[in-house]
């Protein structure tokens, strides 16, 4: 992993099954990274994945012709970002699943229960 900035901010919501994620970037750095995670524009980013194995799942991913454009770690979770070209349209984020996350996922899914379009911003 190289030292770099990744400094974003993101509102998460839910659709059905599909947790939302909109995601502004703030800084990145060196500056290929601003590039790779800029490079698609305003539209989808990204899609997320649940994998049993990172290291396995990023390394067929590679052999497929992937790039890894982010591989990072919080305290709680250790995430990937790859470029899978230009068909896709969009990056892929891996992680495996992390009591953290599991919870984040369920703590989105439970505020999104009910909801109607009403109030468009809901915290619980």
């Amino acid at each position: 992993m190289l030292d770099g900035v990744f400094d974003h901010t993101c509102a998460l919501g839910q659709w059905g099954p599909v947790m939302v994620e909109f995601v502004h970037h703030h800084a990145l750095e060196p500056a290929p990274l601003e590039r790779d995670m800029r490079r698609h524009g305003i539209g989808v980013h990204h899609v997320a994945c649940f994998v049993d194995d990172l290291e396995q799942a990023c390394e067929r991913m590679v052999e497929g012709g992937a790039r890894v454009v982010v591989d990072a770690e919080t305290p709680e979770v250790r995430f990937v970002f790859l470029d899978v070209g230009p068909a896709m349209g969009h990056l892929v984020e891996l992680y495996e699943r992390t009591p953290y996350l599991s919870e984040l996922y369920g703590r989105v899914a439970r505020a999104a229960e009910g909801w109607d379009g009403t109030d468009l911003f809901r915290e619980r």
